[in-house]
């Protein structure tokens, strides 16, 4: 997520002071003006997995190109007059290469990239781009919530019939712990708020809804609509197999899978991850390599494609308008 910072900046004019005139003397000429209306922007490239500065890498900005130092930082020059952006392109060995705009009118930056080192682009384009499923072999671009959303939690089925205590306090728990997860500690306290009725269609809001029946197909034990505002997640406690010994009417394996698709994330490929289509521990934990490439993907705005190309107009909002689909 590229932040711009506002800084101060001065256009000092070259002066001379004053100097005596002896008399029958020539007069000194007078020092042509200096005439720089640029701007300076001055910048800093830090990395996006672990905030480290990173130097060696090329800002390109089309009419002009700088080399950031070992500290990460470059300086660029625009004309005074332009507050346009400009296309950017940073680009090296030790980074993934990334393109997002510059505004001419900054005068100080930061800017982010993934730095290579413990960088999975694989499982990166699993998580954050579907590459497991998607058709055709294409890859999405990234649709996640930036923001944490407000979770309505119903109390009953969809046949109204209650959810005991231990199942409701028990999923609940892990709820909110899958949300500080997935974000890497980004979001504050998850609002929950206990009802009978739901929030389908209210923007920010996400439901929690608990299937009547078993699942279609006897095998699901949960689905959600993937980073929907106003979306929901359907969990299935009468499905069998989906209650392990001494354990509420949902798993903390199934709820951490299902809120990863919730704020956007996608299958991977390895059975060790908790975002594996089969999930066959009950505790299945979040990963060690799903927190660190889920955490960088939080840091690009929604709209973000592959390998890491912000689009034209960045959006940092909450997920809005379609739903996404389900998944499970």
């Amino acid at each position: 997520m590229k932040r711009v910072i506002a800084g101060a900046f001065l256009i000092c004019a070259a002066c001379s002071d004053d100097q005596p005139v002896t008399p029958g003397s020539p007069t000194p000429p007078t020092p042509a003006p200096v005439n720089d209306s640029s701007i300076a922007v001055t910048g800093v490239v830090a990395a996006a997995n672990g905030g480290q500065p990173l130097g060696g890498v090329t800002v390109d900005a089309g009419s002009q190109r700088a080399t950031t130092d070992g500290t990460g930082a470059f300086t660029l020059r625009f004309p005074a007059a332009s507050s346009a952006s400009v296309a950017l392109t940073l680009s090296g060995n030790s980074i993934v290469t990334r393109r997002t705009a510059l505004r001419q009118s900054a005068h100080a930056v930061s800017i982010s990239a993934i730095a290579q080192a413990g960088f999975d682009l694989t499982l990166y384009r699993q998580l954050v781009r579907n590459a497991v499923e998607e058709p055709n072999g294409g890859l999405r671009a990234t649709r996640l919530w930036l923001a944490p959303p407000q979770i309505y939690y119903r109390t009953i089925d969809e046949a109204n019939r209650p959810i005991d205590s231990g199942t409701l306090d028990a999923t609940e728990s892990t709820i909110r712990e899958a949300m500080r997860d997935w974000s890497g500690g980004g979001y504050p306290a998850a609002t929950v708020v206990r009802g009978t009725e739901s929030r389908e269609g209210v923007p920010g809001w996400v439901t929690v809804l608990w299937a009547a029946e078993a699942s279609a197909d006897g095998l699901t034990c949960g689905s959600a609509q993937v980073a929907t505002s106003g979306g929901r997640i359907t969990f299935y406690p009468r499905t069998m197999g989906c209650r392990c010994a001494g354990s509420p009417g949902v798993t903390p394996g199934v709820v951490r899978h299902e809120i990863g698709h919730m704020i956007g994330y996608w299958h991977t490929d390895n059975a060790n991850d908790v975002m594996y289509p089969t999930i066959t521990s009950c505790t299945k934990s979040i990963s060690d390599r799903e927190r660190y490439h889920a955490a960088i993907a939080l840091t690009r705005p929604n709209g973000n494609t592959d390998p890491d190309n912000d689009p034209a107009s960045v959006s940092y909002l909450v997920p809005q308008g379609a739903a996404g689909p389900i998944v499970r």
